[in-house]
């Protein structure tokens, strides 16, 4: 991270990279499935199922195993003196976002995804050394087309024609297309050496990045 204190209010970040492991049965959410069907009925109870309209079934978790934040572009913004060695800093960055999620015994990549992340907070200098603290909204949406078969699926299905039942059936799946959004929070801390240049430009070499995501 590049700081122009000598008044002329600039910022530029280079090089942001951060990434977040996530352990077994961490970072869990919903996983729904878009079924579409043709006509059938159930015996017992016995109930009909009209074809042809889609139908949205919560079927299990996912699990978010990585994410990994890469910045790509941008990275210029602007400074503010906030006195005593601290500096509020706003600067937009485009950075490519990937990952891996699990779910149902299966395991799916997305991204990269490219989109801007509005890196804003702050920048402590204490002597030789120098703190950043930041909190970023991030938003992604991907869509995949897969083509892969599920394992069978056990599923309580709610009747349709006579409704108020409940029929257990055996879903036979296969995921044509993967559409997902991620949305949450960005925080990052990171700790570095200041290397002062000539004309009151001080370098913050940022290392130590710690990146959580609040993800929905």
């Amino acid at each position: 991270m590049e700081l122009d204190v000598s008044g002329g209010g600039g910022v530029l970040v280079s090089g942001y990279e951060a990434a977040k492991v996530a352990g077994p049965g961490s970072d869990g959410v919903g996983l729904s499935a878009r079924v579409v069907f043709e006509s059938f009925r159930t015996r017992q109870p016995s109930s009909t199922y009209p074809g042809g309209i889609p139908v949205t079934l919560p079927i299990g978790d996912v699990s978010v195993r990585s994410l990994v934040l890469r910045q790509v572009g941008g990275g210029g913004g602007t400074l503010t003196d906030l006195g005593a060695g601290r500096y509020g800093f706003n600067s937009l960055l485009v950075v490519e976002v990937s990952g891996l999620v699990e779910g149902l015994g299966t395991a799916l990549p997305f991204g990269p995804l490219v989109t801007p992340l509005g890196l804003i907070g702050e920048v402590e200098v204490m002597g030789g050394a120098a703190v950043l603290r930041s909190v970023s909204g991030l938003s992604v949406a991907d869509s995949q087309v897969v083509g892969q078969a599920f394992p069978a699926l056990p599923f309580e299905l709610p009747t349709v024609l006579p409704a108020g039942g409940t029929a257990n059936v055996v879903f036979n799946l296969t995921l044509e297309e993967v559409i997902a959004t991620l949305t949450g929070e960005v925080s990052t801390l990171a700790s570095g050496t200041v290397v002062p240049e000539p004309g009151a430009v001080v370098w913050a070499m940022a290392a130590g990045v710690l990146l959580g995501v609040r993800r929905r």
